[in-house]
């Protein structure tokens, strides 16, 4: 991420983002799903319901991809909730 996504945000397709991390191919209203099963392994295995914890979910998954900025995140946290 660059100094300009800093300041002014990342105005990225979050779905795009997700299918260059991931890979797979996002839907039109929806994250690739071997994003979405990343995410809910990821979040299994640490013991967070993305539906009642979403601020947590949303920075355990950008701890465990730190190339996950927060819109995709929240994005994909959303998605599996």
């Amino acid at each position: 991420m660059g100094i300009k996504e800093l300041i002014f945000g990342d105005r990225r397709d979050p779905r795009h983002v997700l299918e260059e991390l991931f890979g797979g191919t996002a839907e039109e209203d929806s994250a690739p799903e071997s994003a979405k099963t990343w995410a809910r392994e990821r979040l299994a295995a640490a013991g967070v319901n993305p539906a009642a914890e979403t601020v947590r979910a949303v920075r355990l998954l950008r701890v465990e991809e730190p190339r996950l900025s927060l819109l995709p995140a929240a994005y994909l946290v959303k998605q599996i909730a």
